[in-house]
């Protein structure tokens, strides 16, 4: 059976043919429209692009030459052919009120928790005399508020000023103070202990967590002039990001910081040391540049197991726990994908 004969079995088994004397209207299968099939002396001509192209029989006429046939024979026609039902979409039902009252009052729970938490930040030693710097907890407290705001640091001052009338802050820092506190090298392993003290409160809630990296670029282009081909170019700058995030509420538990062009499989073990630190390990989730002895043994150092899929080119001849879990991963694929796609 050539297409045409299959499509007209198709339209026949629709059952939406309409006759009108001599002339059947035959619903169109790639629009809603319909094609006229004359039937008279000199046969059956249809009007579709394809008949008046060809001048052969098309799927149309080919439709009503079964009917015709099958009206002849006393055959019936065809049962309609039962149309799939499209899966239904899951929904999940929104508590509109609560959802409501966290948008309205987020930047204010936001100021208590981040006052919260650089109230465990000691200050630093300060030798010698001269002005007073702003205290450390201030700036780290108007550097982290200013970059949640994602306005400029002057646009900022507003709401800077609301959080000292607050009384989370000492004083108002210029807004030169809170950008000299975003460059300052020695909030970079606070702000980091920070992100793990923040996490803790959900520590009983966590125990599996998902590893991976993104890329957040900056205002500074690279250039360099390209001896081989003559010309200038030019490269914006970025940084790596690289997370340990629990899979139930998305809490980040751990982050690095990497330069743009770092391996993302090196800085697994650090993540998940970090992670150790207020969590406790049953599973990691990774995707395949992760893959790698050292990486599933830093995770079952901690009692944990790390899902990440193998290459297809990959083989076990390194042997070790990087076997065991290669096998693990083909015998039971179906078993190992749930675990990773957490």
């Amino acid at each position: 059976m050539d297409a045409r004969r299959t499509r007209a079995e198709e339209i026949l088994a629709t059952g939406m043919i309409e006759r009108q004397g001599h002339i059947f209207r035959v619903p169109s299968q790639s629009a809603k429209s319909r094609h006229s099939v004359i039937l008279d002396d000199d046969g059956l001509t249809c009007s579709c692009l394809d008949f008046e192209e060809r001048q052969l029989p098309c799927k149309h006429i080919l439709t009503i030459q079964v009917l015709l046939e099958r009206e002849q024979a006393g055959l019936p026609l065809p049962a309609p052919a039962e149309t799939p039902q499209p899966p239904k979409r899951k929904t999940y039902p929104q508590d509109w009120p609560n959802y409501n009252a966290a948008m309205v009052n987020e930047k204010d729970h936001f100021q208590d928790l981040l006052s919260d938490l650089c109230c465990t930040v000691s200050e630093p030693h300060r030798e010698g005399v001269g002005r007073k710097p702003v205290p450390f907890r201030d700036g780290l407290f108007a550097a982290v508020f200013k970059v949640y705001t994602t306005v400029s640091a002057r646009r900022f001052m507003c709401d800077l000023d609301e959080s000292h009338r607050r009384g989370h802050i000492g004083c108002v820092p210029h807004f030169n103070s809170v950008l000299k506190a975003l460059d300052n090298p020695a909030a970079t392993p606070v702000l980091f202990d920070l992100i793990r003290r923040s996490a803790l409160p959900l520590s009983a809630v966590e125990t599996e967590f998902a590893v991976d990296s993104s890329g957040f670029v900056s205002s500074r282009f690279i250039r360099w002039f390209d001896v081989k081909y003559g010309t200038t170019k030019h490269l914006r700058a970025w940084v790596k990001l690289h997370i340990a995030t629990g899979v139930r509420t998305n809490i980040v538990a751990a982050a690095e910081i990497a330069d743009m062009r770092a391996n993302d499989s090196p800085l697994l073990p650090p993540l998940v040391n970090a992670t150790t630190k207020g969590f406790r390990i049953h599973e990691v989730s990774a995707d395949k540049a992760y893959v790698g002895t050292e990486n599933f043994q830093a995770v079952a150092d901690h009692g944990g197991t790390l899902y990440a899929p193998f290459k297809t080119n990959t083989t076990a001849s390194v042997g070790g726990i990087y076997e065991k879990m290669f096998h693990l991963f083909n015998l039971n694929r179906e078993d190992y994908l749930r675990h990773y796609h957490k």
